[in-house]
């Protein structure tokens, strides 16, 4: 096409450009445009959207359209974990606290797992999992809860809008949850919550014994008994608990307690202040200095 146009051009003589032929020049040119863009511009608007369209990854969709892929953990159990965190608590309920722990092979991760009763039981059952990564964000809560739950072999099977939980560690995330196996469903409070900055993360559920409900004045208790065993050189993570120490919640404290002014230990909420010890005149002689 650009050939015969060019064949045109040099049939008006415009070998030379020179005065008046600057205007020939010009319509020539003008001409050879149209011509060119009459006969691409068909061929374009019938090809394929995707012969000619910038293909679009999955992260480059941001929003509610998709989210960047994340790297899935490759969990082994540890055959038998040494503490990392406590809780300070040998029952729930008479339920007795167990311990798990998994670590991820294709990085430092590791998850601590802190269960008890179980969901088919009538007691209580907790569910709480401490993980220690340096990795991106995780995903909403429901979207965390979900996969939890579906580990444990349960669904989510409604859901309430999340709210705030104060706690020693700051604001958390709680939701009102129905978890449900089968056909047996239980109403629990599920709980979040996220350090970026100390690479530390807890989240977990809490179900109520038969007959009872568990409201959030219980989790920031028992959230409030969470401490940390063993952290190495991890200091970040040292420095986030002992700033969570000084921010304890007074409401966890008995009163008993609190009018003592001492207690044998301060995960020991609910039970009695230690007895005084009075000094009898044996005693007193026996610490008397000699004269």
């Amino acid at each position: 096409m650009l050939a015969g146009w060019a064949g045109l051009c040099s049939a008006f003589g415009l070998r030379a450009v020179s005065g008046a032929s600057w205007r020939m020049l010009a319509a020539c040119g003008g001409v050879l445009a149209a011509g060119w863009l009459a006969s691409t511009v068909p061929s374009l608007l019938d090809a394929p959207a995707e012969a000619h369209a910038p293909a679009l990854s999955a992260a480059s969709i941001t929003g509610t359209l998709a989210e960047a892929p994340q790297i899935t953990p490759e969990w082994v159990q540890v055959p038998r974990p040494v503490a990392s965190f406590g809780l300070g608590l040998a029952d729930i309920e008479g339920q007795p606290v167990r311990l798990q722990a998994r670590r991820d092979t294709t990085s430092t991760a590791r998850e601590d797992q802190m269960i008890a009763g179980s969901f088919a039981g009538q007691g209580p059952h907790l569910m709480l999992v401490l993980r220690r990564s340096h990795a991106a964000p995780q995903a909403s809560l429901f979207v965390a809860l979900t996969r939890q739950a579906a580990e444990n072999g349960l669904a989510i099977e409604r859901t309430a809008q999340p709210v705030p939980l104060s706690s020693k560690f700051g604001a958390l995330e709680s939701a009102d949850i129905v978890l449900g196996e089968g056909d047996k469903a239980r109403s629990c409070l599920a709980f979040r919550h996220l350090a970026e900055e100390a690479g530390f993360a807890f989240q977990g559920w809490l179900c109520a014994g038969a007959g009872r409900t568990v409201d959030r004045q219980q989790i920031a208790c028992l959230i409030d008994r969470i401490h940390l065993v063993a952290a190495g050189d991890d200091r970040p993570l040292r420095a986030h608990f002992s700033k969570a120490e000084l921010q304890r919640q007074p409401a966890c404290v008995s009163s008993k307690l609190q009018a003592a002014g001492r207690k044998t230990n301060w995960l020991d909420a609910d039970q009695p202040a230690p007895a005084l010890r009075r000094s009898t005149p044996e005693r007193v002689a026996a610490h008397r200095p000699a004269r």
